[in-house]
């Protein structure tokens, strides 16, 4: 349904508008980790160990109000020294809003409890409501005002939904610990510092590119880099809900299930990355409009990294499971920080394409240097399901460039190819892996 949304919303709006839309989301997207501020892991722990649950959604609830109420307030400031225009101040302001229904995210806490069902529940309500709204409501770039407004209309309805389900259970926000909170601001703080510099090293380009380009530049940015935010969105569901065994398991139940968790990994990143680089373009047309297509190069160097991005994420979760926050904070700065420098030069000096390439380069380190600080307690095995998985993904890849060169339609090709990768895992006994980690 996000994946509706976005493709709607760039079919209706100008590609300038549509970039100052998510232009407007990148800058959200860091008061919306500050808000969250580092409890969507460190909340799964300690739900998952206490009997005080009660006083840790308590204090989490109040941390997080709290900064939302300031984060408000610091929007309104910036949007006052940003050169784009009302238009864009007046999305920027609204989006902020979202930042009070946010502090009220209970998925963590059901995460921490294993129930999951009602986290799947508040994701669809999060995005059926701005999607309704959106479809009735958008035609053109006088309604642009509408997209912020659905989405805090979700989050209100979703959090809703949460708070009853809390309360169902016998929980109730009442029990007050300001010591709790204290202690939990406290340890939170290495977490939330860490997903704002991953989220700098993510997304830093987007920003750049809306400081030193067009925004007709930065829509097409937008547009190939909104594909990847969903791509990614898709693994974080996945790691948030192999997090709580990655906290509990030791020894070789470990090692076995972060070998399968490898295999899984592997499976779908390759495919994925090579697919959306050889039907960059075709894609771009698909979701989004015709109007976006120059952005296909951009794409592919996209592509790439989202598939190094995806085999990172498997070490990131694993460091902040392991107790290890302060490695991926040195790492995440360090890729931060380069990430920063690399897109200054390599935007001026190229466009989009430098803002993509310079996320991939600060990517690919990134990769490396947490696969070197988690190998002294798991064995990381990419190479090795790399290369026993290689000759499945060669003969799709073929058939990949055959559909591509006698021009079949990109609607025909996807679900042709998936079901033809997915039989062969099943020939080739591939599957059982995925089967025996679903179960």
């Amino acid at each position: 349904m996000s994946f509706v949304i976005v493709s709607y919303i760039s079919k209706v709006l100008s590609v300038e508008l549509f970039g100052l839309v998510n232009y407007s989301q990148a800058i959200i997207l860091y008061f919306n980790l500050l808000t969250l501020f580092g409890f969507q892991t460190l909340g799964v722990k300690e739900v998952t160990k206490s009997e005080e649950k009660d006083e840790i959604v308590y204090s989490v609830i109040s941390i997080r109000l709290i900064i939302a109420l300031l984060s408000i307030c610091a929007v309104a400031s910036i949007s006052v020294f940003i050169t784009k225009g009302n238009s864009f101040r007046t999305i920027l302001l609204l989006y902020s809003l979202t930042l009070i229904p946010l502090s009220f995210n209970l998925d963590w806490f059901f995460a921490g409890i294993y129930e999951m069902k009602h986290n799947g529940v508040f994701n669809i309500i999060k995005v059926t409501i701005p999607l309704v709204i959106i479809l009735c409501i958008l035609k053109d770039d006088s309604g642009v005002y509408i997209i912020p407004v659905a989405f805090i209309i979700g989050l209100i309805a979703a959090g809703t939904y949460h708070i009853f389900q809390f309360k169902k259970k016998g929980f109730s926000f009442g029990n007050k610990n300001r010591n709790k909170r204290k202690v939990l601001f406290t340890i939170a703080l290495p977490f939330v510092m860490s997903s704002i510099l991953s989220t700098i090293n993510g997304n830093v380009d987007t920003l750049m590119v809306g400081a030193f380009l067009s925004e007709y530049e930065l829509g097409l940015y937008s547009g190939a880099y909104k594909l990847i935010f969903l791509l990614i969105s898709m693994i974080a569901v996945l790691f948030n809900v192999i997090y709580p065994n990655l906290t509990k398991l030791k020894g070789q139940e470990l090692n076995s299930f972060f070998g399968m968790l490898t295999r899984v990994v592997v499976m779908f990143a390759i495919p994925t990355a090579i697919g959306g680089f050889i039907f960059s373009e075709e894609i771009l047309i698909l979701i989004f409009d015709k109007k976006f297509s120059e952005g296909s190069i951009t794409l592919k160097i996209l592509m790439i990294y989202f598939m190094v991005l995806f085999l990172r994420e498997l070490c990131a979760y694993s460091l902040n499971a392991w107790g290890k926050e302060k490695i991926y904070l040195k790492v995440i700065g360090i890729s931060a920080l380069s990430n920063i420098i690399i897109n200054y030069f390599l935007i001026k000096k190229i466009g989009i394409e430098g803002a993509a390439l310079s996320t991939l380069i600060c990517e690919i380190g990134t990769f490396i240097l947490m696969a070197f600080n988690i190998r002294e307690k798991v064995e990381l095995s990419y190479l090795k399901e790399a290369i026993k998985i290689l000759p499945n993904i060669c003969f799709v890849t073929v058939f990949m460039i055959v559909f591509k060169l006698v021009n079949i339609n990109i609607v025909i090709i996807i679900p042709i190819i998936i079901l033809m990768y997915f039989g062969i895992l099943y020939k080739t006994g591939y599957l059982n892996t995925l089967g025996k980690f679903l179960k």
